[in-house]
């Protein structure tokens, strides 16, 4: 028996192997194809303060960071906000995400976001804001990108608030003293066009009856 197996052992030694038959290492086979990108998917995305600055996203939501919604939200506030904080739900210290955290926003598992900042001033300080304004909740189509770079946050694009330089009351009364300035400046040239034209004609009268009197003159 053990001669048998010694025999075997060194049969299977004198055997040559697949790289000294070919003199090459067997192919590795090809990699599993990557996983298929996820669709776009819907984010509700709200302020705790003020409805009027609701808004949704819709994008592949793996390739968004929570620091590149902070980045949004921030530029769709005209004037800068103050200590921004994110919920991955109602707002409480369970659901209160990282700041500038690179943790995916997809990986959260949500589909609605809330934020909050302070002190929680007007983002619409000084315009009347109608309720129309308020029942908006518009939509933000953020791009893709199919080689997985890292997004560029257009902030130009994004603004919604801003305030305005006088409140509603102070730029209504400036508006009706810069109409009323304008209409007497208005009536104040037209007067003096009217003048002018008047000497003018009376002057051209002058002259007229000067010539006539001096052909009638030369007549005789």
């Amino acid at each position: 028996m053990r001669a048998a197996l010694s025999s075997r052992a060194a049969s299977e030694e004198q055997q040559p192997t697949a790289i000294s038959r070919t003199g090459k290492m067997p192919k590795e086979p090809p990699p599993p194809p990557p996983p298929p990108r996820p669709d776009p998917a819907r984010l509700q995305v709200r302020c705790v303060s003020w409805k009027c600055m609701d808004f949704q996203i819709d994008a592949r939501l793996g390739e968004y960071q929570i620091a590149h919604l902070e980045q949004i939200i921030n530029s769709r506030h005209g004037d800068p906000i103050d200590n921004l904080t994110l919920y991955s739900g109602p707002p409480s210290a369970a659901t209160k995400l990282t700041a500038g955290s690179t943790d995916s926003i997809g990986s959260l598992g949500v589909t609605s976001i809330f934020y909050d900042y302070y002190p929680p001033l007007d983002p619409f300080h000084n315009r009347p804001t109608g309720g129309e304004v308020f029942a908006t909740n518009p939509l933000i189509t953020l791009q893709t990108f199919e080689n997985l770079d890292a997004p560029v946050i257009e902030t130009d694009k994004l603004v919604w608030s801003k305030t305005a330089e006088h409140d509603p009351f102070t730029a209504k009364r400036l508006k009706a003293e810069a109409a009323a300035a304008e209409a007497e400046a208005k009536a104040k040239a037209e007067e003096e066009a009217r003048i002018k034209a008047e000497e003018e004609a009376a002057l051209q009268a002058e002259r007229d009856a000067r010539k006539k009197r001096a052909e009638e003159k030369a007549a005789k």
